[in-house]
């Protein structure tokens, strides 16, 4: 081998040779640092889904056991519950509350108070929603049945 091929083939890689390496590394760097911010945002937003559903529940438990006393509606009263405090970054509320009618067949649960009156039993549906980032906005839904008795 002559001396001028070797000196060529020791002269290392050129700065295009460099160039392109250094950009192929970088978009892989940006690419991967991507799928981490998606996999942070989604961890957070689960994060919010499960601590929402956790005082849902609790809330609902409370408000369908013995911890909250029935209210009845008569006439023009319209019953309302006291719920558990709000956690941070979230509002808890009742949604909407439905009155059994108490005819036969199993009846059915009206949006007003009966005109005969309170038969012993509402549909209340209590709501969860997120106050904090819309990006990670939060919004449950449960419903329960609470009987006076």
């Amino acid at each position: 081998m002559s001396r001028a091929a070797a000196s060529r083939n020791d002269a290392g890689d050129t700065l295009v040779e460099i160039v392109i390496a250094l950009a192929i590394m970088g978009i892989a760097v940006v690419a991967m640092l991507t799928g981490l911010s998606a996999v942070t945002n989604a961890s957070a937003l689960h994060q919010d889904h499960a601590t929402a559903e956790t005082y849902l529940r609790a809330a609902a438990e409370a408000v369908a056991g013995t911890n909250v006393a029935y209210d009845k509606c008569t006439g023009s009263h319209t019953p309302s519950y006291t719920l558990p405090s709000n956690p941070t970054g979230f509002q808890l509320s009742v949604a909407l509350i439905k009155y059994w009618d108490g005819t036969s067949g199993g009846g059915t649960f009206l949006s007003s108070c009966p005109a005969t009156g309170d038969k012993g039993a509402q549909q209340i549906t209590l709501e969860i929603k997120s106050t904090g980032s819309p990006a990670l906005a939060v919004d449950q839904t449960v419903t329960v049945v609470k009987g006076n008795g």
